[in-house]
C-alpha cells in the first residue's frame, strides 16, 4: 500500500544535499520503535505527519532536564499521527528521545529558557480546572508547557466560555520577551496575545468571510496558520519604507 515517508534533509547554504535521514528508519531503529503501533485507525497512508522541527542550539540543549541524550545539533521533531515529540540525533541517524503525554495531534513544540516546552495541544483538553468537562465551554484546543522529565503540566491557556478557543488542525504559538504567549488560533483565523495568567491584551481577527458558503449556511472563515511577533528594528530600512 502507497504511503508518505517524512525526512530530515540537510542542505549547504547553495542549496546542495548533505544528508538525508528516514524518520521512520530512525524510529524503527531505536528503543521506541513501539511507538508505530500507535498509528491512529484513519491514517490511510500518512502514518507520522511530521509538523515541526527545530534544531537544538547549545542553549536549548543545556536547558532541557534529559540528561546526556541531548546535545546541540539533534532536532526536536513533532509526529502529529502518533502524538509524540522526539528527538533525532543526525550523527547517529536514530531517535535518541521521544515522549508521549497528555495531548492529542500536537504542534510546534519550542524549548523554553526554563527547559520546559511549548506547545500548542490541538485535541487534547478535555476537562477545565474545577475538572469539569471542558467541551463546549473553551473548546478542545489548549496551549500548554510541561517539564519533559515528567509531563507535568506547568502553564496552560485554554480559553472560555466567553473566549472559546479550538484549532483542531494546524495552529502555533510563541513565547514572548514579556513573558506573554502569542497565540495562532488556526480555525478560528485569530491571532491572540495572553498574559501568564490568561488574560487577552491583544488580538486579531481575519476581517475576511465568505458569507452563507459553510455546509450549515454559515458563514467561512479563512484560516491563519502561523504569526510571528516581528521587532522594527530587525527589518531592513527598504522593507519599513515599503
Amino acid at each position: 500500500m502507497p504511503r508518505i515517508d517524512d525526512f530530515v534533509v540537510v542542505l549547504s547554504p547553495d542549496g546542495e544535499e548533505l544528508q538525508k535521514v528516514s524518520i521512520a528508519d530512525a524510529l524503527i531503529d531505536s528503543p521506541y520503535a513501539r511507538l508505530l503501533t500507535r498509528v491512529v485507525w484513519y491514517t490511510k497512508d500518512d502514518y507520522l505527519h511530521t509538523n515541526a522541527i527545530q534544531v537544538l542550539e547549545a542553549d536549548d540543549a543545556a536547558a532541557l532536564p534529559l540528561g546526556p541524550v541531548v546535545k546541540a545539533g539533534q532536532v526536536l521533531l513533532s509526529f502529529r499521527e502518533i502524538d509524540t515529540i522526539a528527538l533525532l540525533d543526525l550523527d547517529e541517524e536514530r531517535i535518541v528521545w521521544a515522549l508521549r503525554g497528555p495531548w492529542l495531534a500536537q504542534h510546534d513544540p519550542d524549548i523554553l529558557e526554563d527547559g520546559t516546552i511549548l506547545m500548542f495541544d490541538n485535541l487534547g483538553n478535555f476537562l477545565d480546572a474545577d475538572g469539569s468537562d471542558a467541551e463546549g465551554k473553551g473548546g478542545r484546543s489548549r496551549i500548554i508547557a510541561f517539564d519533559p522529565s515528567t509531563t507535568e503540566i506547568v502553564w496552560q491557556y485554554a480559553g472560555t466560555a466567553e473566549e472559546p478557543f479550538e484549532s483542531d488542525v494546524r495552529a502555533s504559538q510563541e513565547r514572548l520577551a514579556n513573558g506573554n504567549t502569542l497565540i495562532t488560533e488556526e480555525t478560528g483565523g485569530r491571532v491572540i496575545e495572553v498574559t501568564p495568567e490568561g488574560e487577552i491584551v491583544w488580538e486579531f481577527v481575519n476581517p475576511v468571510r465568505a458569507e452563507g458558503r459553510g455546509e450549515d449556511g454559515g458563514d467561512l472563515i479563512p484560516i491563519v496558520s502561523f504569526a510571528q511577533r516581528i521587532d522594527p528594528a530587525s527589518l531592513d530600512a527598504g522593507f519599513i519604507a515599503r
